[in-house]
């Protein structure tokens, strides 16, 4: 069966050079740097809905080229991006076929014109590589007498010539069976076989599925899957992927994933995917789509789509959007980080969180503590009527920061920690106008005051640049002071005794308030 379906290929393959379903002189542009073959046809066929037709046994997916054109048609492009390889190609329908022809001169493709009349010594294959920087180059030293056969191949043998199942293409099958490999109702064709229905008792070793594939334990395709994998344990595809894949612990993909995974983990290589996990998700390139796990999400390179988890999401490259009820971190953040904490070196987005870190950030950060190694970061000594020295801190930046600060009016057993925001609007060169909101709870005559002693500061003031980083401040302030403090033998709400002067001095309930307007000044560094 093998061997007919062989020789009628390659009866009709030449017959289909002709066939132009598949329009070639379409625009196309082919970037790719080191890339594997395999890798290239996948992103082209994603990027353009080019479907190739091929075996990965014997088309050498693994070798990894370079090439960068723009704009070209589609036929010089797969031309010179075939040019350092014995691939030929076909339109066979609305798709692209691929076959390897031994009779086929391989040539590497430099941007510069070469004399290929000349004759190439093998040692001067590592100076094509540095010179002129090549397009495409060789992966490896090729020897003078397989350049010789390379210029001089061998006859294309007949179609009666033709090996037994050498032809390299994978032979269809409607069902198959499988205990363990060897065991199967393919034999030792079995990763040779593509198969539509596909069952394997404990575990399978296929080469090919486009179809359905159900396993005991676990599912391994040598090849592509195209349609849906369902296994007790795992599946495992070790080219492209395209449908649905269920197991209880793994599924993992070494090529391009295009579809769903479900899984305790999801493993892929590159892809547009949505996987969904019980523990943990990786991709080991780029991917779109979106990454859902009850633990953690991890990307190498860039996360174009959203990373969901309970405890942390983290990509090496840019990350789209990250949500976190713990960590969150990305080399650059596109639109928006959400978590407990949120690290990036750079932020186009916004980051929301308690704690949000960052290099740069082109957008406000929102949360307890903001830190922008570029933005808002200043150290202030000051005072105000209540508390004649404090000492701050502010992060952010200038549209929102955070105040962390304590104080004591020194004269009395009296010290404040307190927490706050503010904002900044510049009114001209050197000149600022900062509005400030601060709550302190202020200690009075012990260490630590357990009742509610709560001073709330509402802070305006005008900023002059100076020298350097620093700037001097002053301004108004409205305070607002609400205590529970008791005398301690009359049992009666006292509250505090500060300030000297009130404009409002009222207790309701077991709850004093006092009122008043201050002044506060001091330096920034």
């Amino acid at each position: 069966m093998i061997k007919m379906t062989q020789l009628v290929f390659l009866f009709l393959f030449p017959m289909c050079l002709n066939a132009q379903s598949v329009d070639l002189n379409r625009t196309v542009t082919l970037k790719y740097n080191n890339q594997q073959l395999g890798f290239i046809l996948s992103d082209l066929s994603r990027k353009y809905g080019i479907p190739f037709s091929y075996s990965s046994n014997f088309i050498p997916v693994a070798k990894r080229i370079t090439i960068r054109e723009r704009n070209i048609s589609l036929e010089e492009g797969l031309n010179k991006l075939f040019a350092p390889t014995q691939i030929i190609y076909t339109t066979i329908g609305n798709s692209i076929a691929l076959k390897i022809d031994a009779s086929k001169e391989v040539v590497p493709i430099i941007e510069k014109p070469i004399d290929r009349k000349r004759k190439i010594e093998s040692e001067e294959i590592p100076l094509l590589k540095k010179s002129s920087f090549p397009v495409l180059v060789w992966e490896h030293k090729i020897p003078v007498e397989v350049l010789e056969k390379m210029k001089n191949p061998p006859p294309v043998p007949t179609v009666s010539e033709v090996p037994d199942r050498g032809a390299g293409f994978m032979e269809k099958q409607m069902i198959q069976v499988t205990l363990v490999p060897p065991i199967s109702t393919n034999e030792e064709l079995a990763e040779k076989s593509i198969n539509t229905f596909s069952f394997n008792i404990l575990w399978g070793r296929n080469g090919g599925l486009n179809g359905i594939e159900i396993g005991g334990f676990v599912n391994t395709i040598t090849n592509n899957m195209q349609g849906f994998q369902l296994a007790g344990v795992g599946n495992q595809v070790e080219g492209d992927m395209q449908g649905g894949q269920l197991a209880t612990i793994f599924n993992h993909n070494q090529g391009f994933t295009k579809g769903v995974q479900a899984s305790l983990f999801n493993i892929a290589n590159t892809g547009n995917v949505i996987q969904l996990a019980g523990i943990a998700n990786i991709i080991q390139g780029n991917f779109d789509g979106l990454q859902a796990a009850i633990v953690g999400n991890y990307t190498k390179d860039k996360a174009n789509g959203i990373q969901s988890a309970g405890l942390f999401n983290y990509s090496e490259g840019k990350a789209n959007m990250q949500f976190s009820l713990g960590l969150n971190k990305a080399a650059e953040v596109k639109n928006l980080q959400i978590g407990l904490v949120n690290i990036a070196k750079k932020v186009n987005g916004r980051q929301l969180g308690l704690v949000n870190i960052s290099e740069t950030a082109d957008k406000t950060p929102l949360g307890l503590f903001n830190y922008v190694k570029n933005g808002y970061n200043k150290v202030e000594l000051g005072g105000n009527e209540v508390t004649y020295g404090t000492i701050g801190y502010k992060s952010g930046t200038r549209e929102f920061y955070n105040i962390f600060q304590v104080g004591s009016p020194f004269i009395k057993k009296v010290w404040s920690l307190g927490y706050g925001f503010g904002t900044a609007f510049k009114l001209k060169e050197q000149q600022y106008f900062h509005i400030e909101y601060v709550a302190s709870h202020v200690n009075e005559n012990e260490f630590w005051t357990k009742e509610l002693n709560l001073l709330n500061q509402l802070k305006f003031n005008f900023d002059w640049q100076l020298q350097g980083n620093s700037s001097f401040f002053i301004g108004p302030s409205w305070n607002l002071l609400a205590s529970k403090r008791k005398d301690v033998e009359a049992l009666a709400v006292v509250g505090s005794d500060l300030p000297h002067y009130t404009i409002l001095d009222k207790t309701f309930g077991n709850t004093n308030w006092k009122m008043w307007f201050g002044l506060s000044g001091g330096f920034r560094f």
